[in-house]
């Protein structure tokens, strides 16, 4: 990359279950301040139409999740302005008069992923490693490398289950039953996720109340499922092709940060043990040296270092 150009945007991709751009909207914010940051709704979630997520009930394995996301960034455009993806700015004319400019957002991006949402970053690293200048990833969820290790899954996957999925599409939501048996707000959402979103103790934002606005819409519990069959049901699992990735390596800088090892997920899978350091080994390409993480409070911080070429 030319030195001087503007940095690469920041595209989030979050976690499962609450695949919206506004369950991140205070990342996003945090991130913008020192550059472009881009949030999304995957099909199924957020603001997508009802024949959106209805065509988005099958095949959600993380290699679509990434095509589609490649595309939109791509191909996609405002339909109402006729624009492609771009984001806006102030300036300056001859006149010293404010104006309105847009600027297209065009790769390479820094892909930022949390939990099940580094799964998708990982995927489209791979499939597309020219339109991505960088991985970031945040308690990434690990693949199973092989067809007998074990699967790590989220508590957020544990608790949204296939049968409760099912259960919530077929028959509570239907019978208006679904405010009843799920009271997300206070099972799934942490105290401080809740106080975070909503932007502290005056609560100036909204988002956590558009978030759950669209759990609670017809579409959110087969969604849902669908992405959590797309990752591990099947003759061919979707979390095998980032299994396949991970074993690969990214041919680009890597950041995997992570709770600390008495609060992160553990596994029995070889590739993918415990703690930041491991992890970060067991997925960097042969010849690289890993540098020493940097402990932050209760966060571990691991950093992957540009293969030997240096920066795009």
């Amino acid at each position: 990359r030319d030195p001087s150009a503007a940095p690469p945007a920041v595209i989030i991709e979050a976690m499962e279950a609450f695949g919206q751009g506004s369950s991140v909207a205070r990342l996003q914010d945090t991130i913008a301040q020192r550059g472009v940051a881009c949030v999304y709704d995957r099909v199924g979630f957020g603001y997508s139409s009802d024949v959106e997520s209805s065509g988005a009930w099958t095949n959600r394995t993380p290699a679509v999740i990434a095509s589609q996301l490649h595309f939109a960034m791509k191909y996609g455009s405002d339909t109402i302005n006729n624009r492609k993806v771009s984001w806006e700015r102030s300036v300056k004319d001859s006149n010293n008069v404010t104006q309105t400019e847009w600027v297209p957002i065009l790769p390479p991006y820094i892909l930022l992923g949390h939990s099940a949402g580094g799964l998708y970053a990982r995927q489209f690293a791979s499939d597309y490693p020219d339109d991505v200048a960088a991985l970031v990833l945040i308690d990434p969820l690990p693949s199973s490398a092989e067809e007998d290790a074990e699967i790590i899954k989220s508590y957020q996957q544990e608790a949204l289950s296939p049968f409760m999925m099912q259960l919530c599409f077929r028959f509570l939501q239907p019978m208006g039953l679904f405010y009843t048996f799920f009271p997300f707000s206070d099972v799934i959402f942490t105290e401080k996720f809740k106080f975070t979103l909503q932007g502290g103790t005056e609560k100036p934002f909204n988002d956590l109340d558009i978030l759950m606005a669209h759990i609670y819409q017809r579409q959110w519990c087969p969604s849902v499922l669908a992405e959590y069959e797309g990752l591990y049901d099947g003759d061919t699992p979707g979390i095998r092709t980032v299994a396949a990735a991970d074993k690969k390596g990214y041919d680009m800088p890597t950041i995997i940060w992570v709770r600390d090892k008495a609060r992160s997920i553990s596994s029995s899978d070889p590739m993918f043990p415990a703690s930041s350091e491991q992890i970060a080994n067991a997925g960097r390409r042969s010849g690289d040296e890993l540098f020493s993480p940097a402990a932050q409070t209760d966060q571990g911080f691991s950093r992957l270092p540009p293969p030997s070429g240096g920066h795009r």
